[in-house]
């Protein structure tokens, strides 16, 4: 393998595995917030789990249709 690809596959190993790391705290802090509604008797939402997360409500958007872009639908 030549030295460009060796690093081009590191980068692209890293990367991945940052994204997997990032996709598995997403579906964990999900859980939690539908486990704490539950618990407290709340309806969840979109809103809601926004303001749980600390992001947008388009962030959200994002997440659940897998859009991996800086301009969203409004």
């Amino acid at each position: 393998m030549k030295e460009r690809e060796k690093i081009r596959y590191r980068l692209s190993v890293n990367h991945l595995s940052f994204a997997w790391l990032i996709d598995m705290l997403r579906k964990r802090g999900m859980g939690m917030y539908f486990a704490l509604c539950a618990q407290d008797d709340m309806k969840p939402s979109v809103a809601g789990m926004a303001l749980a997360f600390g992001v947008d409500r388009k962030t959200i958007w994002a997440w659940a249709n897998g859009v991996d872009s800086k301009t969203l639908p409004a």
